[in-house]
């Protein structure tokens, strides 16, 4: 009787040992469904999907195109679109006037095609930027101005700047300026802010990757 009851014992000491996961590990093991530049979206679970950590994951970027105006905006997301470049437009309310920026997925290891594809939706001036610790994005500096408006662009070049012609859109000519250190860029958004020049700061800005990969 006595060694009945210390099998039913042990019997049910197994089983809830079992019932508290103590037991083998059944877990479906971590694999790889997903790769996109350097970033591996991995799951071990059909419902859950999980991302590396940022050392993991060292380059995922993206880059944002932000205009004052919708109707560059809209135009520039219907050539890049033609381009096989996809694209979103989020509307920034908090600031005045409201922004329209292009959100523009773009794995560092992707600008150069990013660049072409730019060229080949005729938006010109496109430059790569490689920081010191090897990152690599696309600056362009643009400003934009109604076509009758030749006397701002004089000024500009009276300020030492050699502003390009990207793209017109409308009555409105987009222009590139080239800057490469942080005074010069200061001194360039000065003048156009002074001169009441519609100026839409930085068209590519760079994010860092460990911030999106964080999900911040």
């Amino acid at each position: 009787m006595l060694r009945w009851l210390i099998y039913i014992l042990v019997t049910a000491n197994l089983v809830i040992f079992l019932w508290l996961g103590l037991g083998p590990d059944n877990r479906i093991p971590m694999v790889v469904q997903q790769e996109e530049g350097d970033l591996r979206v991995i799951r071990d679970d059909p419902e859950e999907q999980e991302v590396p950590d940022a050392e993991q994951a060292v380059r995922y970027c993206y880059a944002s195109l932000p205009f004052s105006n919708k109707l560059v905006a809209d135009d520039i997301i219907s050539t890049l679109a033609a381009e096989g470049l996809g694209t979103s437009l989020h509307k920034e309310s908090l600031v005045q006037p409201p922004e329209y920026h292009l959100i523009l997925p773009a794995p560092s290891a992707s600008v150069g095609i990013i660049q072409k594809q730019l060229r080949d939706a005729g938006i010109e001036g496109a430059e790569i930027i490689t920081a010191a610790d090897g990152q690599q994005t696309i600056l362009l500096d643009i400003f934009l101005v109604e076509s009758n408006m030749a006397d701002r662009i004089v000024e500009v070049e009276s300020a030492g700047f050699a502003p390009r012609v990207l793209k017109k859109s409308g009555d409105l000519l987009l222009y590139s300026v080239h800057v490469s250190t942080e005074l010069e860029q200061d001194a360039f958004h000065k003048l156009l802010n002074k001169k009441d020049i519609l100026y839409d700061g930085q068209m590519f800005s760079s994010f860092p990757c460990a911030e999106i990969v964080s999900g911040n």
